[in-house]
């Protein structure tokens, strides 16, 4: 069972909800998103951080990107 609402019937799924992109992508895109939300606090006082935090997020969210179809493309559901 899942930690989000659409796991428990009360409304849609979170964006990187483990059980719909599976735990890797759930992993990398929480962590993308993260990234880019301390990105956003600190440009104004350190902009060549928060450029390479933006392009870590970036990078991170393709990689969730693709864990989550590959996960999709192994999964069974019977």
């Amino acid at each position: 069972m899942g930690r989000c609402g659409g796991c428990r019937d009360l409304g849609a799924h979170i964006r990187w909800c483990p059980e719909v992109v599976g735990p890797t992508a759930a992993r990398l895109g929480d962590l993308a998103d993260q990234a880019e939300d301390v990105a956003d606090r600190v440009g104004p006082l350190w902009p060549d951080t928060a450029n390479w935090l933006y392009t870590f997020a970036a990078r991170a969210r393709a990689k969730a990107q693709l864990a989550a179809e590959q996960w999709r493309a192994g999964r069974t559901d019977g």
